[in-house]
């Protein structure tokens, strides 16, 4: 499944993440930000396109169960960046050889629902 992203949010949680984001952002399009929630024992996937450049993404989630995130180069089917901590925020950073969609995979690994935030650039 393909989210849609949205526009910048002028209420977003991940203040202190916006505060620090170049101007340039390396996914198409510019910066993404998307507010959203993951089912319990559920994974949301997102497929953005990415130039040549460090990429990087910023989660937020709501606190009420852990998440785990990933990058996965979708051409090679490998991971390329992973937030594996036992939390619910998550941040991924990685350097883009080649331009084309990465697979950004967030998995809720609690029985209840997560409602998140995300950053992509």
């Amino acid at each position: 499944m393909t989210r849609k992203l949205i526009g910048l949010a002028p209420t977003l949680c991940l203040g202190a993440a916006l505060a620090t984001v170049p101007a340039e952002a390396n996914v198409e399009g510019g910066r993404q930000v998307t507010a959203d929630t993951v089912d319990g024992y559920s994974t949301d996937v997102y497929t953005p396109w990415f130039h040549v450049g460090w990429a990087r993404v910023d989660f937020s989630g709501d606190g009420d169960t852990d998440v785990d995130c990933y990058v996965d180069n979708i051409v090679f089917n490998v991971i390329i960046a992973s937030d594996e901590r036992p939390t619910d925020d998550c941040v991924m950073s990685w350097y883009v050889t080649s331009p084309g969609r990465f697979r950004i995979r967030i998995k809720n690994l609690g029985a209840v629902y997560n409602n998140y935030q995300m950053l992509i650039r």
